[in-house]
């Protein structure tokens, strides 16, 4: 069954490690300056705005199922795992999470997906948006590209030896760099 927690304030609870708040109604979580917090589970709630600001020590971010048009991912340095799948994000900057190791945001709204110097990336998950391009060759890392059902044109995989699962269907593909692809059959 599903709680009814509308609201929550968790401002003088700074020493938190673990926060699991998924399957209820929530509309707003604040939690910057939460520096100790290593795993936030949302999921399943009516957030449109989340606020992670200065959780450092943020490994493990679950946001699936909620009303999210933006994240700032900007101070969440030791983030490995990402998920915001089904939400309404028109935008992904994984750009200073260099710990990044999966990431999922598939049916959002996303436009951009930048995931530059993410070097120990090994999973995207990013089908069912409107992305035109993709530029992962500085992914080094990557293992498994999920990007089918978008509008995409251009890609680029360029160097990713790594790289052994790459779904590219139901796009609008016209050019598809992949040199150095070396695991995939």
């Amino acid at each position: 069954a599903l709680n009814k927690l509308q609201e929550i304030n968790l401002d003088n609870n700074s020493l938190l490690i673990e926060v699991s708040l998924g399957y209820n109604s929530i509309s707003a979580l604040d939690l910057e300056g939460h520096d100790k917090l290593v795993r936030l589970t949302a999921n399943s709630n009516s957030l449109g705005e989340v606020n992670v600001s200065g959780c450092t020590h943020l490994e493990n971010l679950n946001l699936d199922g909620n009303k999210l048009t933006a994240l700032d991912l900007g101070t969440n340095a030791a983030l490995g795992v990402f998920s915001a799948n089904d939400n309404s994000l028109e935008s992904l900057d994984l750009s200073r999470c260099p710990a990044i190791r999966v990431a999922n945001c598939e049916r959002n709204s996303l436009v951009s997906c930048n995931t530059k110097g993410c070097s120990e990336l090994t999973m995207l998950c990013v089908e069912s948006n409107n992305l035109t391009s993709l530029n992962l060759s500085s992914n080094t890392a990557m293992q498994e590209l999920a990007a089918a059902r978008n509008q995409l044109s251009d890609v680029n995989i360029t160097g990713l030896s790594q790289l052994s699962v790459c779904e590219l269907y139901n796009n609008r593909l016209e050019r598809i760099k992949l040199d150095g692809c070396t695991s995939m059959s």
